[in-house]
Order: structure tokens, then C-alpha cells, then sequence
């Protein structure tokens, strides 16, 4: 659609086709990237961006969907061997989570802990936007929204915020540094704070 109306408006085909090229994802909205056409552009005018874009939005949702299913293999499954997972919560001091097998660790025990006490979550990301940088690595902002349910009604369990650096794989888009910051200190952080005070004995 966005080429057609394109060469309708341009009798230049190749700009038009680096027009629509060029278009940009962000926060689930179409943007025009007016950076100038590189070299590489022009050997290569296929829509990276968008395409990246909604890659990493894939897996974003996919860590979401692992969290509240309790899928402790499909959550790790999105992250580099080598990752690296910290966390700001208000009044609860974690340890930062080095590699695939801590991150598998902590997670596991958490699932756990919440098949044990019947709670089920929803996990809400909102607004991610990629970030410019290189072609191989890409830095992500979004807004992450827990609701969580004990064996009672719903309510809000996290508000906070996720600061991503993802890299490119031979498997896809992959998450090698998540900042984790919450904004309140709410429901689920009960059970953050039994987990931690567990680890310290």
C-alpha cells in the first residue's frame, strides 16, 4: 500500500521503493526514518527496520506469555548465554542475575512459589521503542504492567519499566541486559521478599 501510493506520488520508482523502505516501526507505530541511505542502503533496500522491530516485539511478548504460563525454559530461552538480568525494586535488594543459569534459577523459584500458593499472573508490555544504534545490537525502553491474582480478585501486582539491550544471533533477537526497575512496591514483591530472605539464611 505504502509503495504504491509511493510511485503514485513520485515518478522516481527507486525513491519511492527507498521511501517505503525506509519506514520505521516504533511503539507499534509507523515512522519515517530520515536518516540519509547509506551505501549499504542501496546494495541492500529491504525493510530492516520494521522488521527488527517487530522481531524484538516478539520477544518481548514471548517472555510475557513465559511468565504468566510459569514457562521457566521459555522465558530463559530469549536470553544470550552470557546475559545479564539486574533489578531496582524499592526496599528489596537482588542480586543481579549472571548467565542463563542464575536467570533459570531465580525463575524457576519463583514459579514454584507461585504454583504453591495458587497465583496466577498477567504480564502487560507497553510502548517499547528500539532505539538508534548498530545494526548487530539495538537498546530498548518499555513499560512493563503485572496483574496478579492469590486465590482472590485480580489486582495490580508491578508497575515498572524494562531497559533492554538485545542482539542480533544466529537464532533471532536476543535479550543480553535487562534493567529492571519497579516504580511501586506492590503485591508480587511479597514473594520477592520471602524468596530473598530465604537466600540469606
Amino acid at each position: 500500500m505504502i509503495a504504491r501510493i509511493c510511485r503514485a506520488l513520485t515518478p522516481h520508482r527507486r525513491t519511492a521503493s527507498h521511501f517505503a523502505d525506509r519506514l520505521r516501526l516504533v511503539a507499534g507505530r509507523a515512522a519515517l526514518n530520515r536518516q540519509p541511505l547509506t551505501a549499504e542502503d542501496e546494495m541492500d533496500p529491504t525493510p530492516r527496520d520494521a522488521a527488527d522491530a517487530h522481531a524484538i516485539q516478539q520477544v518481548l511478548w514471548r517472555i510475557a506469555r513465559a511468565q504468566d504460563m510459569l514457562d521457566t525454559e521459555g522465558l530463559v530461552r530469549e536470553f544470550t548465554e552470557d546475559c545479564l538480568w539486574i533489578s531496582h525494586i524499592p526496599g528489596i535488594d537482588l542480586p543481579p542475575f549472571e548467565g542463563q543459569q542464575a536467570l533459570w534459577a531465580h525463575f524457576e523459584r519463583q514459579h514454584q512459589a507461585q504454583r504453591a500458593m495458587g497465583a496466577q499472573s498477567r504480564h502487560t508490555v507497553a510502548n517499547p521503542v528500539c532505539l538508534p544504534g548498530a545494526r548487530e545490537t539495538c537498546d530498548v525502553h518499555s513499560v512493563i504492567v503485572g496483574f496478579g491474582a492469590v486465590k482472590g480478585e485480580p489486582q495490580i501486582a508491578f508497575i515498572g519499566a524494562y531497559a533492554d539491550v538485545f542482539v542480533r544471533t544466529e537464532a533471532g533477537w536476543k535479550i543480553q541486559k535487562r534493567e529492571f526497575t519497579a516504580d511501586v512496591k506492590l503485591l508480587i514483591f511479597r514473594l520477592l521478599e520471602a524468596q530473598a530472605q530465604a537466600a540469606g539464611r
